[in-house]
């Protein structure tokens, strides 16, 4: 096994396991392969990393290929939901480093056919893992995560319109097949895909079936840039007049049942959105058709699950009581003085968080696992990966209710005094500014910080962590992490941002009531939905890690 191999067995942790091709020659199974084999249930059931076999590839155009990946068990389905992808890791020859590459891709093949997972995948000038995948051969493996998307549930909307950009059709493939399959779901589907040329349609076979076989349910259209002569599709870009041809103009944007969803080049889901950000110029092709922001969905490509910016700033008033202001609604006569007034603003952040061993089902994206209460929503958050490496002097600074850390390669801390008082280490706050966090460390340890690496602190924690995560009921997030040692929990999270004018500081008896107001939240969240977390022993990811390198302190809360 070479280095970069065990390096990468490491980093993914129990469960994962990242094939380096050399040749045709497929790496040996690993024993966290064989603890997922157990085919009684679907393959990607739970969290974590799996394995798959490439049994074959077929090209499909000039390119784009078309990979069938095979299951331990031909009878096993794979366990993937609507809408679902799957987060590819490798360590192509090419790549010339020993981080991995890691590309989120969304299975084409039917969801309930046992047996095989099939990515269709498009080839770039200078992919490194579209290259990667399209060199392998029969017997080859990668290693991928199940990651979750839109929480699809039928007939929520009467009409749905799907938006698509090259190889951005394949998460709109797959929905459409889920859709159409289900007897139950009656949602009307019209396709509309933007591609450069003729031979970029590599489905439109496919797509002529579905429309002969759902008549008046779905019906598919091509947008090429640049037509082969005598080509029968519509030529130009996806923009207002075309969509006004298709029907999916002024009047259809009334109906408040219908939903757009995007998927395709950054650039032209700007253009039909809007830019994102507070700052930025909201105006799109959707946006002068009449369409709400409720009713489109989009995601970018450089980003899998887009970023949510925030929609308030908080404002602290003298009297030490921070009232929110929809930033919408910020007088011009401040934005006007930005620079100046961005020096004066000094950013809270306050968080709390419970944690649960699992959860009780696989997933929160599938509601057809959902138990009573339901809930009211439920949005995929962009998987995440964290490298932390933690640091302290003998306990000094945890011991006092800080802990500092370098987040990928960024630094931060958590600040709870209260963990003096016996209190678990659920509710802090979070330091982001360095001068901050120096100004913590030296008011612990009496010594000046400044002039010494990573503030005179020793390392005593390195591991890497691979976040899951939803936004439920609007407020909530519900995070799972998977750790490269082996440890995995899951944590509900309420977090809350207050603007300081003036450089006072907010004062730590609210700061503390605004904090206990908030677990109050999460506990009744729990509650309502105490059906959906798992039962067990406890563990935050720092905690579990240090007793495993060096026992357990008893007493002690991390």
């Amino acid at each position: 096994m070479t280095t970069q191999v065990a390096f990468a067995a490491a980093a993914v942790g129990i469960g994962a396991y990242v094939y380096m091709r050399s040749g045709a020659t497929a790496a040996p199974a690993t024993s966290a392969t064989s603890a997922n084999s157990d085919t009684t249930k679907p393959y990607f059931s739970g969290f974590g990393f799996r394995t798959l076999k490439l049994h074959s590839s077929e090209v499909v155009n000039h390119n784009t290929k078309k990979l069938r990946f095979e299951l331990p068990d031909p009878n096993q389905s794979s366990g993937l939901t609507l809408s679902s992808a799957l987060l590819t890791v490798s360590f192509p020859p090419t790549n010339g480093r020993w981080t991995p590459v890691i590309r989120p891709y969304t299975p084409t093949n039917p969801l309930d056919e046992p047996g095989f997972v099939e990515l269709t995948v498009k080839l770039y000038p200078d992919g490194k893992q579209s290259g990667y995948l399209h060199s392998l051969k029969p017997g080859d493996i990668i290693s991928c995560l199940r990651i979750p998307e839109y929480v699809w549930q039928p007939n929520k909307h009467d009409h749905v319109a799907l938006i698509a950009g090259g190889a951005g059709i394949t998460p709109m493939y797959q929905l459409i097949q889920g859709i159409l399959a289900n007897p139950e779901d009656n949602t009307r589907i019209t396709l509309v895909w933007g591609v450069n040329g003729d031979r970029d349609i590599f489905l439109k076979k496919e797509f002529a079936e579905l429309q002969s076989k759902y008549p008046g349910r779905f019906r598919a259209e091509y947008v090429v840039s640049q037509p082969e002569a005598g080509s029968t599709h519509r030529k130009g870009y996806v923009n207002g007049k075309v969509l006004e041809e298709l029907g999916l103009g002024a009047n259809e944007a009334k109906n408040k049942s219908i939903k757009v969803m995007i998927c395709g080049p950054p650039a032209m889901e700007k253009a039909l959105k809007g830019g994102k950000g507070p700052f930025a110029n909201k105006t799109g092709v959707l946006h002068e058709l009449g369409y709400k922001p409720d009713q489109i969905y989009t995601r970018l490509k450089s980003s899998p699950y887009g970023t949510d910016y925030p929609s308030r700033l908080s404002i602290k008033l003298p009297c030490h009581m921070p009232f929110r202001l929809p930033l919408k609604h910020l007088p011009s006569r401040y934005l006007s003085i930005a620079p100046e007034f961005a020096n004066r603003l000094k950013t809270i952040n306050l968080e709390v968080e419970r944690k649960v061993p699992c959860l009780a089902i696989p997933t929160l994206s599938d509601p057809s696992l959902w138990s009573n209460p339901a809930f009211i929503s439920v949005d995929p958050l962009p998987f995440k990966i964290f490298h932390d490496v933690y640091y302290d002097n003998n306990d000094t600074l945890s011991s006092h209710g800080l802990w500092v850390r370098q987040r990928n390669g960024v630094w931060q801390a958590k600040v709870n005094p209260s963990v003096r008082r016996g209190r678990a280490n659920t509710r802090f706050e979070e330091l982001r500014i360095k001068s901050d966090i120096q100004k913590a460390v030296e008011a612990i340890t009496r010594v000046e910080a400044q002039a010494t690496a990573n503030f005179g602190l020793n390392k005593m924690a390195d591991f890497t962590t691979y976040r899951e995560g939803w936004r439920v009921d609007g407020d909530f997030m519900v995070v799972r992490d998977n750790t490269s040692f082996g440890w995995g929990i899951v944590e509900i999270e309420l977090e809350e941002q207050i603007k300081c004018v003036g450089g006072e500081e907010v004062d730590e008896k609210w700061k503390e009531r605004k904090m206990e107001e908030m677990d109050r939240r999460i506990e009744m969240f729990m509650e309502k939905y105490s059906w959906a977390w798992g039962k067990g022993q406890v563990k935050g990811n720092l905690s579990a890690y240090l007793d495993m390198t060096r026992g357990i302190r008893s007493g002690r809360v991390r």
